[in-house]
């Protein structure tokens, strides 16, 4: 019997993640489940992760707003993870502990990667997922600019992985230094995707400048309201969520659990 879950906070019980992964056991002829794990307070998360190991958990996936605070928990990462600096994935060692990966990356890559226009990027936030998207940025050589609400966090953010910083409403983006570009790529990796969300900063969106063959991204899904669709839809830009981009981390991080290889279409269409 394999058992698998997703730690998040509450949201854990609102993911797709459980349907996805219960379909892809039942493809591969694995008997087991995969069930949502509610931490609220992120000081509980090393408790947590010993009881699991009590319980016999084979595999964990990690989402907000745990990715980077359950690190120090673990007894090491793998070297993707370590750069990005943030972790989706976990897998128990032979003595218990756990072990952190990161599939992030590689399945923003493997779904979007195709369809990107020339540069450069807007990515906005500051999160596990934004330190994903920049790193998967970074590795293609895309120049790419980051924007967020706490300014510390956004500088912090980008000398990490080496991107300019873009204020948006400000008159320029690099903190004052030059013209503000025309985005062939937009990402927000943000939990904000409504107008209400948004608040104050939804009135900034109309100041991004893109490209007449720029593409939009919002890396939540399933989202009713969503301003960032809204906005290529006003532009005639193409836009996508992050359903395709979850469906491919999870077929990554399936892999890593069970050692076999499930199209990621069986993922996608499993909440079908």
């Amino acid at each position: 019997m394999i058992r698998l879950g997703l730690i998040s906070d509450g949201r854990a019980w609102e993911s797709l993640s459980p349907c996805m992964h219960e379909a892809a056991l039942k493809v591969a002829g694995l008997a087991g489940c995969y069930l949502p794990l509610e931490v609220n307070n992120p000081d509980h998360l090393g408790c947590f992760l010993n009881n699991l190991t009590k319980l016999n958990f084979n595999g964990l996936n990690v989402t907000v707003p745990h990715k980077v605070s359950l690190i120090k928990y673990l007894a090491g990462v793998s070297a993707e993870a370590r750069a990005i600096g943030a972790v989706n994935t976990l897998k128990p060692g032979p003595d218990g502990s756990w072990w952190g990966y990161n599939t992030d990356a590689a399945g923003f890559l493997s779904a979007y990667g195709n369809f990107f226009p020339p540069g450069p990027a807007l990515v906005l936030g500051t999160g596990g997922a934004a330190r994903a998207v920049l790193y998967a940025l970074q590795s293609l050589g895309y120049p790419t600019n980051l924007t967020g609400r706490n300014l510390t966090a956004v500088q912090c953010l980008a000398v990490e992985f080496g991107a300019s910083v873009h204020l948006v409403g400000s008159t320029s983006a690099g903190e004052g230094r030059g013209e503000v570009p025309a985005y062939g790529l937009v990402i927000n990796t943000s939990s904000a995707s409504s107008e209400v969300e948004l608040g104050e900063n939804f009135n900034l969106l109309q100041l991004i400048k893109t490209r007449p063959e720029a593409l939009i991204l919002d890396l939540n899904y399933g989202r009713k309201q969503n301003a960032w669709a809204d906005l290529a839809a006003r532009r005639n830009l193409e836009f996508h969520d992050g359903l395709v981009m979850l469906a491919h981390q999870a077929a990554k991080s399936f892999e890593l659990w069970t050692g076999l290889k499930i199209d990621s279409q069986i993922f996608l269409t499993a909440r079908l």
